[in-house]
């Protein structure tokens, strides 16, 4: 179900951050209903506080979540417990849906995080990654990166990867944008 803005909470320290999340919400819920196949959705490092594709799904009675937790005080919470960078206890090619929201910019290697979502997501299934471009550093514990459109966004991934664009979004601004988000299509027989 889309939201208003006035659905998020006011962050005076994070000018822009309520229509962020209102916007990454409303595009989510959008790729939600663009996803061919919700059966089996695995949530990467999931703010379970504010933010989490589960409540997005909620509503969709096939939709089965699981998640990888990468912050060590909320262990109980997950299905699968490590890092985004390495996920050896989740089979390959096993999600129809890889999502990874607000995130990336906390990882020291990213390029090696989106390696592991593009290898336990199925083909023919998609992945779903948002991350702010210009937002207040905000560590937790750390925050190393900022991506400033969908191509710096796609760079994360080795090029022989076959990913097909199916949907984004560029927050705020287009010459300062405060977010990016992009819905792409695995597809390992494709040219």
């Amino acid at each position: 179900m889309k939201k208003n803005i006035s659905d998020f909470p006011i962050r005076n320290d994070y000018p822009g951050l309520q229509k962020w999340r209102c916007d990454i919400w409303n595009f989510s819920v959008d790729c939600s209903n663009q996803v061919e196949n919700l059966d089996k959705v695995l949530e990467v490092g999931p703010c379970l506080e504010y933010f989490s594709f589960s409540k997005i799904l909620q509503n969709k009675t096939n939709a089965k979540i699981e998640t990888i937790g990468i912050n060590p005080s909320n262990k109980n919470l997950f299905t699968y417990f490590g890092s985004a960078e390495n996920m050896p206890q989740v089979e390959s090619e096993s999600y129809n849906l890889v999502v990874c929201t607000e995130v990336l910019e906390h990882v020291k290697k990213p390029w090696k995080a989106t390696d592991e979502i593009y290898r336990v997501t199925k083909n023919n299934g998609y992945i779903l990654l948002t991350v702010p471009c210009n937002i207040k550093f905000h560590g937790c514990p750390d925050d190393f990166w900022r991506f400033i459109n969908t191509q710096s966004l796609l760079m994360l991934f080795d090029k022989s990867q076959n990913l097909k664009i199916i949907n984004s979004i560029l927050c705020g601004d287009k010459d300062f944008p405060i977010g990016i988000g992009v819905l792409l299509h695995k597809n390992e027989n494709s040219n």
